[in-house]
């Protein structure tokens, strides 16, 4: 075969230059598509809940925390989100806390630190008054060796005020180099070179303290391409020394023999290693994992284990999983799973995929979708706000009407906020508090007020009312049954900051 000659590749060029020059001016004048935006799933929940869509806008979004002011934040890879509802419409104002992350998965509050579990480290900010303070420091330093299957750092303070990172395995199936991987490393402060708690998990995303008997639980996903059926992912009980299998053994106990361990020394028996405590379906993929702390629900719901069901494709016979699972417990141990949210699975198609799942200050469910980028609320309807739920406690709306921030003065600066509230007839809120100042002008029929306990006053429209920092807001309701009600609420923050307001529950 001859090259081209000159000419001829000259005379190729020349006549394709036209081509591509009318497909430059195309690019460059036609208007581009727009972006179709991303829509919610159409979840079920069981009878006796209510779900929503508190956030969106959040593509990424992993595991969250609830801040000490009782603001939900969620770690989304690049950046640490706090998601406040401002103005009390059961919809979320996302703001940016934390940019440029090296993959933010997890969140963990204590001693006025905001704890965010990174690939190579766990990074620790200063925080006051529901803001950041400073700039993120190392707290320890986490093994981050590329290429790596598993990214994720998963963090909690244990009862023991102790540090706990989930580190998962670098690859399928392999024999560690770094002993960290596969593990649950347990740290006792800033600095501490740590120490494995348990090991032999391939990728345990989420655990958590049963506050009924303060043993500790972690979800483990199983290798893959062993079948589609098999192994199953687990639920483990963890205790303190104890190796899980990974990678010698899946199953209940049984000896791995694929080709990636063909010749290694293996350390363990399989009595030496603990089987799995309940079983999953295989690669259903658990991540967030909590027991509900909250007591919005039911009784019957109450210090159950929850799992958000991340999905899996890596079944010949289809995906399975996209769901969160309620784990019934007995005298101590899972006894039983449930679907207790579905909607993102339809045959093969998924509409967003569960990643993190925690309870709210407010008592609801709350559930990241990393995929599709929204936060869902799940909230039992008969007890909203740990009352009982009506028409009118649901007919409350709010919006923000104004959100400035102020130039300096004297040194100073000033954020200002001013929502519009209305109450259908007989309308209500829970008791909540703010973090800043805050002064109330009725435009129209009447409110009920109070604070701190006191009476509460009828407060008409032309009148205002205010409170000030510390002071729960008890009462605020239409004091009509029959004529809606509005007003302005106008926040005054120092620092620039928002205000944010937290949830007060009922005392029992």
């Amino acid at each position: 075969m001859t090259s081209a000659s000159p000419f001829a590749r000259v005379l190729a060029i020349a006549t394709a230059l036209p081509l591509v020059a009318a497909s430059f001016a195309s690019a460059q004048t036609a208007p581009a598509a727009p972006a179709v935006p991303d829509q919610p799933a159409k979840l079920t929940v069981p009878a006796g809940f209510t779900v929503s869509v508190f956030a969106s806008g959040l593509r990424g979004a992993r595991l969250m925390a609830v801040s000490p002011e009782g603001t939900l934040v969620v770690a989304k890879r690049a950046e640490v989100v706090a998601l406040p509802d401002l103005n009390h419409d059961g919809v979320a104002e996302p703001r940016v806390l934390l940019k440029d992350m090296a993959y933010a998965h997890s969140l963990a509050f204590r001693d006025g630190y905001l704890y965010i579990g990174t690939t190579p480290a766990v990074l620790r900010v200063k925080w006051e008054r529901g803001e950041i303070a400073g700039t993120p420091e190392p707290y320890v330093t986490l093994p981050s060796s590329t290429p790596a299957l598993h990214t994720s750092r998963s963090i909690a303070f244990g009862p023991d005020g102790r540090l706990y990172v989930a580190i998962g395995s670098s690859c399928n199936v392999c024999v560690e180099e770094d002993p960290r991987r596969t593990t649950i490393q347990v740290f006792d402060g800033p600095g501490s070179a740590g120490r494995t708690f348990v090991a032999g998990l391939h990728n345990a995303v989420g655990f958590d303290w049963d506050p009924a008997t303060g043993r500790m639980w972690a979800g483990d996903t199983g290798q893959e391409q062993l079948g589609d059926d098999y192994p199953p992912d687990e639920i483990n009980l963890l205790e303190d020394g104890k190796h899980y299998g990974f990678p010698y053994f899946h199953g209940k106990s049984t000896a791995s023999t694929v080709p990636e361990l063909e010749g290694a020394k293996r350390p363990l028996t399989a009595a030496q290693v603990v089987a799995p405590a309940f079983e999953l379906p295989a690669h259903a993929s658990p991540m967030g994992l909590t027991f509900y702390r909250g007591t919005a629900f039911p009784e019957a719901y109450r210090g159950s284990m929850f799992i958000a069901i991340h999905g899996s494709s890596q079944r010949a016979a289809g995906k399975i999983g996209y769901s969160v699972v309620r784990v019934t417990m007995k005298d101590g141990r899972p006894a039983a799973s449930e679907d207790f949210v579905t909607g993102w699975l339809s045959g093969d198609t998924f509409s967003g995929r569960p990643a993190g799942v925690v309870t709210g200050a407010d008592g609801a469910l709350y559930i990241s979708d990393d995929n599709k980028g929204f936060v869902y609320r799940v909230a039992a309807a008969a007890h909203e706000h740990g009352q009982a739920a009506s028409a009118a406690a649901t007919a409350t709306t709010s919006r923000v009407v104004i959100a400035q921030a102020l130039p300096k003065m004297s040194g100073d600066s000033l954020m200002t906020s001013v929502s519009e509230v209305r109450y259908a007839p007989g309308g209500v809120s829970g008791p909540h508090q703010h973090s800043c100042p805050v002064v109330g002008y009725v435009l129209e029929g009447a409110v009920r007020w109070a604070v701190n306990g006191q009476a509460p006053r009828i407060i008409k429209a032309g009148e205002s009312f205010y409170e000030t920092l510390g002071d729960v807001h008890s009462t605020s309701a239409n004091a009509s049954a029959t004529e809606p009600a509005r007003f302005l609420a106008i926040f005054t923050c120092d620092g620039g900051k928002s205000p944010v307001t937290t949830p007060v529950p009922p005392k029992p």
